[in-house]
């Protein structure tokens, strides 16, 4: 499982969490600012080519 927070400023880098968990991966959290880009990915095994949830949103800010 791969858990990706990216703020949405070129400088910052992302935040990542990733590995071999039974549940769940995170908490991955940013040091400031709510607007960012969220990357979540979860496969049955590392080597399947298929993943079971690979999601990409924004969070805008207004």
């Amino acid at each position: 499982m791969k858990s990706k927070l990216c703020p949405n400023k070129l400088s910052s880098p992302c935040e990542v969490n990733e590995g071999d968990f039974i549940q769940y991966a995170g908490p991955v959290r940013l040091k400031d600012g709510w607007c960012s880009r969220v990357t979540a990915i979860m496969k049955s095994t590392k080597t399947s080519a298929t993943a079971l949830i690979d999601r990409t949103f924004v969070i805008n800010c207004n």
